[in-house]
């Protein structure tokens, strides 16, 4: 018989093929006959001489084969062996188990919001969120009895089998590796399984950032803090909190959490703006808010992850903390700008001692530039440019500081435009001609042309001139503007201890006896403010020492008010008292520390009207009174151009003419020094001014030279530049007289700040008007004071109608609406008051406070306004036509007088000014002895 008959065989295995001869006697050889699927026959003889015979109860047997190696295909065999022929045998070559195909369904958690997805791509390994459960799907070459995976630890997880399919379900919830395991009906194992790795990807934290404010922040009157967030996650959000806590007198209170809706179409991105008002959590000075904001993921597995910005803190600054703020960056701005004016003037002399070296080497053979000359204005040319540099980072600090002062409201619109004007002439300090001129001397220098570089030094040095008088202007006028500062900060200082002594008095008032030594510190904290006051006023008095910044009797009435009151007397007695528990004596000396608190501060405002704003008043005026002159300048001007018109070419009489100019010449001179003496009192003179000035006295001093060697025509037209200059500079005047006044009213005369301001003089009137009455009424009023006293209430009353008609032009604005209010119901109370004959200190306080909250939204209104005008605008793109080509005139060196004329004649001009500029320049466009430049027939 065939061995080992029909069978099945691993494949790559050997398979032994013989068969097995039963008997007495056994044949010498045999032949085993084998044929592969889709091969041929083929023949292995072996000899049975040297094989074992094998005896047992059935007879004796003989075992003989031959062995295949490596066996990859199915194959038919039989034997022969004498005369036996076995039957053909089948051997089925078969692989060992392995996995085939692998198909994975992937079904993400339902927070996800995404949909099933399948991986048809033969390979074990997955990754997927946290949670996920996969669906897989097997396939293996040959039925199996056994399929299952096993990880890394050894666990295991069968498969349902089905043929030669296997399916089963898991969740993924850890990383891990793994492998399938097969075996067959054979027992065998799939070799060499191949690992596979799960990988369970974690819903990441949610990110949150905050955009703004982003920083801790001071808060200003407005009380909002505006938020910007932006919020992302890979899935989605479940909650937007923010947390924030009250601190307040060192003491942190409860957490508050406020949940943040925001637009459904934010999914898994966005940002979110709001502003938060925490007006209604009641900050007091020095108060915090400490906050911080959550944003929390939608994972439903392992539980929502929340993301936590940092702690920020919104501070209401003191006014003690704002004052001084606001005085060490004045402070800071004036030391910078006089170390650039030390650092120019050095530049300057070194400058000078070079020209005058570069003087001396001229007078040797072959004159040049010495490299160390070369090297040193290299060097100034840097350090210029430098220092140029740092004035135009200044001027952006400038910038920032007057929006900071806008910001916390301690200074009212005058001074802020008037600093604003000033940080456009710290931003004008440096012209691009002072740059022009120093790439020019740079240009010269690398060229090494000696003409050049005298011309190119010489406009250097011009434009450093004009560089040190543009800063020395700038720091005189900062100087001002930093007394003026002080000045505003004292008289805030004074209604604010009058505020803080009238919540203490209306403390004393409702709190038990028990309570009251609890109110001491907060008293004695009042008291070292008004010291600090006196302090602020000793200093205030020396710098009045070194500048003649106002009248002498005005600055005495401003310090006297601070100087003489003796309200610190009553605040230290009411301390007393409150530690005593004596309500009575604490509540009278705390309401005459208050009245006397009240009228100091309303002594200083009214000082600090006269210095301030009656400054701009005197600086209009000088202002005037220069353009007047600069007019009759400009008529003698025009005169004397006309008398040379009619004078004989090359005659003795312009000689005469040119001492008639000299003479006006002294008087331009003259007037030059008033402009800079006033460009340092008001910053709404122009820079150029001063620059256009000297160009006139330039062309007057060429017209004398002109004249005094009867050069008629030459002279003339000189004359006519020196006119147009003039000209110039009167119209420059102009428009600093329009902003003074502009800046002394607040503004427009349809604005609701200057209404308000009428308001607040009408009530400051009828203030006084009250008190005096109070002074002259006895006891038992008369029937004429009874009278008096009513008609003071109807004018009450007709101030509090109109402050109610100024209401309806703010719509919806809660910040001034909220203070008109406040004003309104006081003035009734007064006026009904008024009405019953009930007068006394008490009504006089009331008056006091309803003027001095009607200047507060007077200062609100002005500063609304400056807010609007200092809004930056997207720039736009202006396109213009290229200049026409030079007129005749100009090429040959002269100036087209009759179009720049013209010119004049269309701008814009003070609405008080514009009739009679205008019929002025029309009038030389008309005369007929007005000519254009020509040029001369005269001979040497």
């Amino acid at each position: 018989m065939a061995y080992p008959g029909d069978d099945i065989a691993i494949k790559y295995r050997t398979v032994d093929l013989g068969g097995i001869i039963t008997g007495a006697q056994f044949p010498g050889e045999a032949s085993i006959y084998y044929r592969f699927s889709g091969g041929n026959w083929q023949k292995t003889d072996i000899s049975l001489k040297d094989k074992t015979i094998l005896s047992g109860s059935s007879g004796d047997s003989l075992l003989f084969y031959t062995t295949l190696k490596q066996v990859r295909r199915s194959l038919d065999y039989y034997v022969r062996a004498g005369r036996i022929i076995t039957p053909v045998a089948h051997i089925d070559v078969v692989d060992r188990p392995r996995v085939t195909g692998i198909r994975t369904t992937l079904f993400y958690p339902d927070y996800t919001g995404l949909e099933p997805a399948v991986i048809d791509e033969n390979d074990g390994s997955i990754s997927a969120v946290l949670g996920t459960r996969v669906s897989m799907k097997i396939e293996t070459n040959v039925p199996v009895t056994i399929a299952e995976m096993i990880f890394g630890d050894s666990s295991r997880s069968q498969f349902e089998l089905s043929g030669q399919t296997g399916h089963q379900s898991f969740r993924i919830d850890k990383d891990r590796s793994y492998y399938i395991h097969l075996v067959d009906k054979q027992g065998e194992v799939n070799p060499n399984p191949i690992e596979y790795y799960i990988t369970a990807i974690p819903d990441e934290y949610p990110v949150l950032d905050v955009i703004r404010p982003g920083v801790d922040i001071n808060l200003n009157e407005e009380m909002l803090i505006p938020i910007i967030l932006h919020i992302s996650d890979d899935y989605g959000f479940s909650s937007l909190q923010l947390k924030y806590s009250l601190v307040s007198n060192r003491r942190r209170g409860d957490e508050t959490v406020a949940v943040l809706h925001f637009s459904d179409s934010i999914k898994t991105e966005g940002e979110i703006k709001f502003n938060w008002d925490v007006e209604p959590l009641r900050l007091m000075p020095s108060d915090y808010i400490v906050y911080h904001f959550e944003l929390a993921d939608n994972d439903r597995i392992s539980g929502p992850k929340v993301s936590s910005s940092r702690e920020y803190i919104a501070r209401l600054p003191s006014l003690e903390e704002i004052i001084a703020q606001t005085e060490q960056e004045q402070s800071q701005n004036i030391s910078k700008a006089e170390q650039f004016f030390k650092a120019h003037k050095d530049l300057s002399e070194r400058l000078k001692n070079i020209v005058r070296k570069m003087e001396e080497d001229r007078t040797r053979p072959n004159q040049k530039l010495s490299w160390q000359h070369q090297k040193e204005l290299q060097e100034i040319a840097a350090q210029e440019e430098k220092i140029t540099e740092q004035i135009k980072e200044t001027a952006e600090d400038l910038d920032k500081m007057i929006d900071r002062m806008q910001e916390n409201s301690l200074s009212n619109r005058e001074l802020l435009e008037k600093l604003s004007e000033i940080q456009k002439l710290f931003e004008k300090v440096a012209t691009p001609e002072m740059k022009e001129a120093r790439l020019k001397l740079m240009e010269a220098l690398k060229l090494m042309d000696m003409k050049k570089l005298e011309e190119a030094l010489k406009d250097f040095q011009l434009s450093q001139e004009e560089l040190m008088q543009r800063l020395d202007r700038t720091i005189a006028l900062l100087r001002r503007m930093e007394i003026e500062q002080k000045i505003n900060s004292m008289a805030e200082m004074a209604k604010h201890l009058a505020e803080k002594q009238e919540q203490v008095n209306r403390e004393t008032e409702k709190s038990p006896e028990e309570k009251l030594p609890s109110l001491s510190p907060e008293e004695r904290k009042i008291q070292k403010g008004f010291d600090n006051l006196k302090k602020e006023a000793a200093k205030l008095k020396e710098m009045f020492k070194n500048t003649g910044f106002a009248k002498p009797e005005d600055t005495k009435e401003f310090l006297d008010a601070v100087e003489k009151s003796d309200a610190d007397k009553n605040m230290e007695q009411m301390d007393r008292e409150l530690q005593r528990m004596a309500k009575q004596q604490a509540r009278l000396e705390g309401e005459q520390a208050y009245s006397k608190l009240l009228k100091m501060a309303d002594q200083m405002k009214q000082g600090q009207e006269k210095m301030c704003s009656g400054g701009g008043k005197d600086a209009a005026k000088k202002i005037r009174a220069a353009i007047n002159d600069l007019n009759y300048l400009c008529n003698g001007q025009e005169e004397i151009i006309n008398n040379a018109s009619g004078i004989t070419i090359g005659s003795e009489v312009l000689r005469d003419l040119a001492a008639q100019q000299q003479v006006l010449r002294e008087s331009v001179g003259g007037l030059a020094g008033r402009i800079s003496e006033l460009g340092n009192e008001s910053p709404f003179v122009a820079a150029e001014l001063n620059s256009l000035i000297k160009q006139a006295i330039g062309n007057i001093d060429l017209a004398i030279d002109q004249f005094s060697n009867r050069r008629r025509q030459e002279g003339v037209n000189y004359q006519r530049e020196a006119l147009y200059n003039l000209n110039r500079s009167a119209i420059s005047m102009l428009k600093a007289l329009e902003s003074q006044n502009n800046c002394n009213k607040g503004g427009s005369c349809n604005k609701p700040s200057l209404k308000m301001g009428s308001l607040a003089e009408q009530q400051q009137l009828l203030n006084r008007q009250t008190q005096s009455q109070c002074q002259n009424q006895g006891s038992n009023p008369s029937l004429s004071d009874t009278d008096a006293m009513r008609r003071l209430a109807a004018e009450q009353n007709a101030i509090g109608k109109s402050l109610g008609q100024l209401q309806n032009e703010f719509g919806q604005s809660k910040e001034i609406l909220g203070r008109l209010d406040a004003i309104r119901e006081d003035m009734e109370k007064v006026a009904d008051a008024l009405a019953n004959g009930e007068v006394g200190q008490d009504l006089l306080n009331r008056q006091l406070k309803i003027y001095s909250r009607m200047l507060d939204a007077t200062r609100t209104m002005q500063r609304k306004d400056f807010t609007d005008q200092r809004r930056a605008r997207i720039g736009e793109e202006i396109l213009r036509n290229s200049p026409p080509a030079l007129s005749g005139n100009h090429l040959r060196g002269g100036l087209d007088i009759e179009g720049r004329l013209r010119q004049f004649l269309e701008e814009k001009y003070p609405e008080v000014y514009e009739s009679h500029i205008k019929a002025y320049f029309k009038a030389l466009l008309e005369n007929s002895d007005f000519r254009l430049y020509e040029t001369s027939d005269e001979t040497d």
